[in-house]
């Protein structure tokens, strides 16, 4: 979906509306993820580092059949990892692409329904609707 590719981008680039922007634009009054309510909020945090995250995308992998242990440490190298992982013109690629932009835009969408209307949805719920964004494709 375009929406998908384009969030996709927008993460990838840093130009999303995420807390530690909106805390320098005076803004946000908290730093705090809103899905771990752990670690303060980043580009790198949100789509990367946080424990939510990783088992969200963990569960998306086995999904796709690719076993990996997805390392929250290292966000630039999940970064390295699905750029090599959706090269080419496979079938596993495509995949790999369409769940990925499907993933990040999960990310983003759940991220804001906390922030801005209260709603909290399960990894379940989130693994549920990529199931069924990533079998439209």
């Amino acid at each position: 979906m375009p929406k998908h590719t384009i969030i996709t981008w927008l993460a990838i680039m840093g130009r999303l509306s995420i807390k530690d922007r909106l805390l320098k634009w005076g803004v946000a009054t908290s730093a705090g993820c809103m899905l771990c309510e752990d670690i303060e909020e980043s580009h790198i945090h949100l789509f990367s580092e946080c424990c939510f995250v990783a088992r969200l995308w963990k569960e998306v992998l086995w999904l796709n059949g690719l076993v990996r242990d997805v390392t929250v440490s290292d966000p630039q190298a999940e970064v390295g990892y699905m750029f090599t992982s959706i090269k080419g013109k496979t079938l596993r690629s495509f995949v790999l692409c369409v769940s990925w932009n499907a993933i990040v835009y999960q990310i983003w969408e759940d991220r804001n329904r906390r922030q801005l209307r209260g709603e909290i949805r399960t990894l379940e719920t989130l693994l549920n609707v990529s199931r069924r964004l990533i079998g439209s494709k």
